[in-house]
C-alpha cells in the first residue's frame, strides 16, 4: 500500500502532462496528411469552380427557354382572344334588335310583362336566327320571370359577381353585349348573349342566340391547339400544354386522352394563381418534369363575361435534357478529382511509409495484444528507446492477466445470484440497457442478445418509459436513494400491473441502475374480484329496494315473459305477493289484472313488431317508451288506468327485459268528464241567453228604425242615432262572447300551420296579394282555432296594411323552440302600438281581433309578439315551447 501511494503522485503527473500534450500523433500519418492535404484542397477547389460554372450556364438556359415560351403562349392568345371578339361582334346588331323590339312591345302592353309574345318577337327574326334565338325576361331578385325557349324560374342571385353586373344593367339604359361563352357549364354550346334594361328598370331583357356551328373554319383557324403546336416546335424541352378557364374547366389539352396525367396538385395551383394571378412552379423529380402555372390576362371589356376570360396555362417540361447535362458535367469532374486524390494517396503513403517503419512493427504488436491476444509479446529492435518501450509494455500485460482472473471469479458469483432471482432486474448504464435476468426475458418475452446496449425507452411497452422517467427524475434531483413505483401495460389482450424498483449502484468509474421488477398481476385480479362482487351485491340490493319503495304498480319481466320482479304496490293493486308472480310467464301476469291471459302493453315493448295488429288498443309512443289509458273493471268497480312500458338494456346494449308500470288515474279521468259536462251546460246556457238577447235587441233596433222615420227633432234623432251606435256595440260585443267561448272548448290537436297558410289563399283571391311560404313538415299542438289565427292575421294585413301586396309564412327550429314567422309588406305598426295592439277593444273595428289571437294560442302556450319595422311591413313571430312541435314526415 505504500509503495502504491508513492508511486500514485507520479503517475497522476504523468496523466496531467499526457492530457496536456494532447493524443499522440503518427509521424507517417503528418507526413502523408500534409501532403494529401495540400493536394487536395488544390484539386477540390478547381473543381468546385469549374463544376459551378458548367451546371449555372445550363441551368441559365433552361430558364431562357421556359420564359420564352410562357411569354410567346401569353402574347398569342391574347391575339386569339381579339379574333374571337371580332366575330363575336358579328351578332351584335341581330341581338340589340332582339332585345329593343322586346322593349317596345313591354312599353306598348302598358308594361306588363306576362302581355309581352316573345315567341312572335322570335318569329319576326330573319329565317336563321328564328330557331336559334331563346328570350328571358330577369326580374330585381334575379329569378328568369318570362322565357321564351329558355327556363323560367332560374335564380341567377347566387351566381355572386354576374348578378351584380345584372343589377347594373338593370339599373342603367345601355345596350350591353356580351360575348360568346359556353356559359358555366363546359357542355353547352356555344352561345352569345346580350342584356337591354327595361325603361321602368324592374326587368332584363336577356337575348341568347346558338352559333355552335356558325364560321367553323374561321374559327378553327383561331384555336389554342395550332397555337399549342407552335409553341411546342419552339422549345423541345416542351412535353405538354393544358389550358384552363377562369372557372378552373378544361379548355384544351395535349396530353394523351387514353392515359391522361393526374397531377393531384394542379387543382390548388390553379387556384393560387387565380387567387393573385401570380406564377406558380413545382418540381417533379421523380418524373424529371417542371411545372408552370401563368396566368394569362385576356378580359379587355366591360362584357359581363369578359371577367371569366382570363385564363391559366399548366405547361409541363421536361429536365431530362438539363439533368443529363448537369449529371454528366458532375460525372466528369468527379473523375478527375479521383485521379488526382489517387496521385496524393500514392505519394502520401511511399514517403510516410519509408520514414516510420520502425515504429509501425511496434504498433502492430501493440494492436494483436490489444484485440485480445495477452500472450503475445512486443519484439525487440536495435533502438534502445524501443527497447525501454517494449519491456515496459510486456510487464504491464502481465498485471493484467493477473487481474482478470480476479475479476471472471467475482463475476461468477454475481451472475449465478442474477440469474437465479424470481423477480426481474434490469442493469442499466443510465437508460441503457446491459444485461437483463432470465426472470425478466420471461416476464417480456425478449432475449438479452437482442436488446442488449438498446435504450429503456423503446422496450418493455410502456413499462420502458417508466423506468427512464424515474431514472431522470432521480438525476435531476441528485437523489441516490430507492424509489418505486407501479405500473401496468397491454400484452396478449392480458393487462399486467407491476411494481417497479430503481436502485443506483455506485461502481469504480461512475454508476448504474439496477431495477427490480415484480408482477403484482394475478395478486391484483383477485382483490379486483372480491371487490367487484361486493359492490354488484350492494348495487343489486340499493336496486331492489328502490324497486320494492316505488309507488306506482310497477313489474318487471325477461325476454321469456317470465316475471323477475314484482313490487309492493303491485302486490297492493292486484292482492298477489310477489313469492306467487315470481317465474310466472305465458302472460299469467296479466290474471291478477284483467282477470284473463291476455298481452299487455309490456308485452308490446318487447314486441312492437305485434301493434300493428292491435290498433284499437289506441297506443302511444313517447320516444322509446309505450303508453296507453283504459278503462278497466276489477272487484265489481271500475278503474281507469294509464300504463308506460318499455324496455331493459344491458351495458352492451342488448334487451334483457320489459319494464311496465301502472297508475290509477280514474280520479283524474272523472274530473275531466265532470268538467266536459259542465262546460256543456255553462255552453248551452250562454247560447240561449245570447239567442234570447240578440232577439230583443233586434226588437229594439227596429224599434229604433220605425222612431226615427217620424220623428223631425233634430235633437231627438242625434239620440236615436247614439241609440243605433250603442245597439251595434251590444251585438258585437255579444259576437266576441261567442267566439271567445269557443276558445278552449275543445281539445288541443296537431295542425302544419303552412298547410293552413296557403288554404286561407283561396278565400282572399280577390284582394291582390302574394302568398309565399316554403312547405314544411313541422306540425304543432294548437287549439282546433289556431285556423282562425292565420285568418284574423291576413285580414288585419288587408285591413290595416296600407298598399301590402305580399304576405309570407315561415316555421323553424332553434334550439328548444320552435318559430312560425308572419310577415307582409305593408306600412306596419308604429312603435307605440306594439305592445297596446293585443288589449282588448284597441284599434279599429271591434278591436278584438288580435286579442282573441293571443288568447286562442295561450290555450297551448305560445306566445306572440310583433317586432317589425315601422313603414316596411309588419312581423309577428309565434314561439312554441318545447314539446309543443315535432316534425311528421
Amino acid at each position: 500500500m505504500k509503495e502504491a501511494d508513492s508511486l500514485s503522485p507520479s503517475g497522476d503527473k504523468a496523466q496531467e502532462e499526457e492530457k496536456t500534450k494532447g493524443p499522440a500523433i503518427s509521424y507517417r500519418n503528418v507526413l502523408g496528411g500534409v501532403i494529401f492535404a495540400a493536394l487536395f484542397i488544390s484539386v477540390l477547389f478547381a473543381t468546385t469552380i469549374s463544376y459551378t460554372n458548367t451546371d449555372a450556364y445550363l441551368q441559365h438556359e433552361f430558364t431562357r427557354q421556359v420564359n420564352g415560351s410562357e411569354e410567346y403562349l401569353s402574347s398569342s392568345t391574347l391575339y386569339i382572344h381579339r379574333g374571337l371578339k371580332l366575330w363575336d361582334s358579328t351578332y351584335d346588331r341581330v341581338m340589340q334588335e332582339v332585345a329593343e323590339k322586346t322593349a317596345e312591345s313591354y312599353i306598348e302592353h302598358g308594361r306588363n310583362a306576362s302581355a309581352v309574345n316573345l315567341s312572335a318577337i322570335a318569329a319576326s327574326l330573319p329565317e336563321p336566327y328564328q330557331s336559334r334565338i331563346r328570350i328571358d325576361l330577369i326580374n330585381q331578385s334575379g329569378i328568369v320571370e318570362y322565357s321564351y325557349r329558355g327556363e323560367t324560374g332560374l335564380d341567377f342571385s347566387e351566381w355572386g359577381v354576374f348578378f351584380q353586373d345584372l343589377t347594373r344593367i338593370r339599373e342603367g339604359s345601355e345596350f350591353v353585349p356580351d360575348r360568346v361563352v359556353v356559359g358555366f357549364n363546359s357542355s353547352a354550346p356555344l352561345t352569345k348573349y346580350a342584356y337591354l334594361p327595361t325603361d321602368d328598370h324592374a326587368y332584363v331583357i336577356e337575348p341568347a342566340l346558338l352559333v355552335g356551328d356558325d364560321q367553323v373554319p374561321e374559327r378553327h383557324n383561331l384555336s389554342y391547339l395550332s397555337l399549342i403546336s407552335r409553341v411546342k416546335e419552339n422549345n423541345n424541352d416542351l412535353i405538354d400544354i393544358a389550358i384552363y378557364n377562369s372557372m378552373r374547366h378544361l379548355v384544351i389539352s395535349t396530353f394523351p386522352k387514353d392515359n391522361p396525367l393526374v397531377f393531384p396538385w394542379t387543382k390548388q395551383n390553379i387556384k393560387d394563381v387565380l387567387n393573385d394571378t401570380s406564377t406558380r412552379e413545382r418540381w417533379d423529380n421523380a418524373n424529371h418534369t417542371y411545372f408552370r402555372y401563368v396566368y394569362l390576362k385576356i378580359a379587355e371589356d366591360n362584357a359581363p363575361s369578359s371577367r371569366y376570360m382570363d385564363l391559366i396555362a399548366e405547361m409541363v417540361y421536361s429536365t431530362d435534357r438539363v439533368e443529363k447535362q448537369q449529371q454528366s458535367n458532375l460525372f466528369l469532374h468527379i473523375i478527375l478529382a479521383l485521379i488526382a486524390l489517387i496521385l496524393v494517396i500514392c505519394i502520401g503513403y511511399v514517403i510516410s511509409s519509408r520514414l516510420t517503419r520502425p515504429i509501425q512493427e511496434i504498433l502492430d504488436d501493440i494492436d494483436q495484444i490489444s484485440s485480445g491476444d495477452l500472450s503475445h509479446t512486443i519484439r525487440r529492435s536495435s533502438h534502445v528507446e524501443l527497447n525501454r518501450i517494449a519491456d515496459a509494455v510486456n510487464m504491464m500485460i502481465r498485471h493484467i492477466q493477473s487481474n482478470l482472473q480476479e475479476i471472471k471469479n467475482s463475476e461468477s458469483k454475481y451472475f449465478g445470484l442474477f440469474h437465479a432471482s424470481a423477480h426481474a432486474i434490469l442493469i442499466l448504464e443510465g437508460t441503457r440497457v446491459v444485461n437483463i435476468n432470465k426472470a425478466a426475458e420471461d416476464l417480456f418475452q425478449v432475449q438479452e442478445s437482442a436488446i442488449s446496449g438498446s435504450d429503456v425507452r423503446s422496450l418493455f411497452h410502456e413499462v420502458g418509459p417508466v423506468i427512464a422517467n424515474m431514472i431522470d427524475r432521480a438525476d435531476r434531483n441528485n437523489q441516490n436513494q430507492c424509489q418505486e413505483e407501479f405500473s401496468s401495460y397491454l400484452t396478449g389482450g392480458e393487462e399486467k400491473y407491476l411494481s417497479i424498483r430503481l436502485t443506483r449502484v455506485m461502481i469504480s468509474n461512475g454508476q448504474i441502475n439496477q431495477v427490480q421488477i415484480q408482477d403484482l398481476t394475478e395478486q391484483r385480479r383477485a382483490f379486483l374480484a372480491f371487490a367487484e362482487q361486493e359492490a354488484l351485491r350492494n348495487a343489486y340490493a340499493e336496486l331492489q329496494k328502490i324497486f320494492e319503495l316505488l309507488p306506482d304498480p310497477t313489474f318487471i319481466i325477461n325476454t321469456e315473459g317470465a316475471v323477475i320482479l314484482w313490487n309492493k304496490a303491485m302486490e297492493s293493486l292486484t292482492g298477489v305477493s310477489a313469492e306467487e308472480m315470481m317465474g310466472k310467464d305465458q302472460h299469467e301476469y296479466a290474471i291478477p289484472v284483467y282477470g284473463t291471459r291476455k298481452k299487455m302493453l309490456i308485452d308490446y315493448a318487447l314486441h312492437p313488431e305485434d301493434i300493428i295488429h292491435e290498433e284499437h288498443l289506441h297506443i302511444e309512443h313517447i320516444g322509446d317508451l309505450l303508453t296507453t289509458h283504459t278503462w278497466h273493471e276489477y272487484g265489481g268497480k271500475k278503474y281507469y288506468l294509464s300504463a308506460l312500458a318499455g324496455k331493459l338494456y344491458d351495458q352492451k346494449g342488448e334487451v334483457i327485459g320489459a319494464i311496465e308500470s301502472i297508475r290509477d288515474i280514474t280520479h283524474v279521468r272523472k274530473t275531466q268528464d265532470a268538467l266536459y259536462i259542465a262546460n256543456r251546460k255553462i255552453n248551452l246556457l250562454s247560447k240561449i241567453s245570447r239567442h234570447d238577447i240578440l232577439n230583443q235587441v233586434t226588437i229594439l233596433s227596429g224599434l229604433v228604425y220605425l222612431l226615427a222615420m217620424d220623428i223631425q227633432n233634430p235633437v231627438l234623432k242625434d239620440m236615436l242615432g247614439r241609440m243605433k251606435n250603442v245597439i251595434h256595440v251590444i251585438q258585437a260585443q255579444i259576437n266576441f262572447s261567442k267566439e271567445y267561448q269557443e276558445i278552449g272548448s275543445s281539445e288541443a290537436i296537431w295542425v302544419n300551420p303552412v298547410n293552413l297558410f296557403l288554404k286561407q289563399e283561396a278565400l282572399f283571391s280577390g284582394t291582390g296579394i302574394t302568398f309565399q311560404a316554403l312547405l314544411s313538415e313541422i306540425v304543432i299542438f294548437a287549439d282546433p282555432l289556431f285556423e282562425k289565427v292565420i285568418y284574423n292575421l291576413i285580414d288585419n294585413s288587408i285591413r290595416h296594411g296600407i298598399h301590402a301586396s305580399c304576405i309570407s309564412l315561415s316555421v323553424r327550429i332553434i334550439g328548444e323552440f320552435a318559430e312560425i314567422t308572419y310577415e307582409d309588406d305593408g306600412t306596419g305598426i308604429a312603435p307605440e302600438e306594439k305592445t297596446r295592439i293585443f288589449d282588448q277593444n284597441y284599434g279599429k273595428n271591434t278591436g278584438n281581433g288580435l286579442f282573441l289571437i293571443r288568447e286562442i294560442l295561450s290555450i297551448t302556450e305560445i306566445t306572440i309578439e310583433e317586432n317589425g319595422v315601422y313603414g316596411k311591413g309588419a312581423r309577428f313571430v309565434l314561439t312554441i315551447p318545447p314539446g309543443g312541435f315535432q316534425i311528421k314526415k
